[in-house]
């Protein structure tokens, strides 16, 4: 739902009142993580730089199970994953984010962002692509957005996922004819 606070953050498990030693923070533990992935090690064989393994990987599952690291199979259609799922190893091995601490403040700020009050605010006319098939946020996200903003136009997509600008051939000229009308 739209005008709920997200829950998820990439964050440094809560220490206050705890004892043992200070939890290692996100930033070394994703850095651990895209080792992993990368060389294909097994995570007992993770460098002693990125801390324990066991920690690594239970922030790993963790992450997992919150919901955080499935984002990707998320955000493309089944049809795209069968195409290019076989890649992502290559891609994982070659891509490196140029500052992993800048990824980590805009996962977290993706994730708690809430611009929902302000909606109605938006007085210009705005085109509001969706997906019907949305399996992040939900379709309904899309309709409640076009109902808060009074001068906009909804179009959703049938059969992409949330990388819809990626996927749909004619995603780029269906903006461009919205923007010269």
């Amino acid at each position: 739902m739209m005008n709920g606070t997200a829950s998820r953050t990439f964050s440094t498990p809560e220490t206050k009142g705890k004892q043992g030693r200070p939890a290692k923070d996100s930033q070394t533990i994703l850095n651990g993580i895209v080792w992993i992935a990368r060389s294909g090690a097994p995570w007992r064989d993770l460098p002693a730089r990125y801390g324990p393994w066991e920690t690594v990987y239970s922030r790993f599952r963790k992450w997992i199970d919150d919901g955080v690291l499935d984002t990707a199979e998320k955000s493309y259609s089944e049809k795209h994953l069968k195409k290019y799922r076989k890649y992502y190893n290559i891609l994982w091995r070659v891509s490196k984010p140029k500052d992993y601490k800048r990824f980590i403040i805009q996962a977290n700020s993706c994730l708690t962002h809430n611009a929902y009050d302000d909606l109605d605010k938006i007085k210009c006319h705005t085109l509001i692509i969706g997906r019907k098939q949305d399996s992040v946020v939900g379709v309904n996200s899309s309709k409640e957005i076009a109902d808060r903003i009074s001068n906009s136009e909804l179009y959703l997509y049938e059969d992409y996922g949330r990388a819809v600008y990626e996927e749909a051939k004619d995603f780029n000229e269906r903006v461009l004819k919205y923007l010269k009308r």
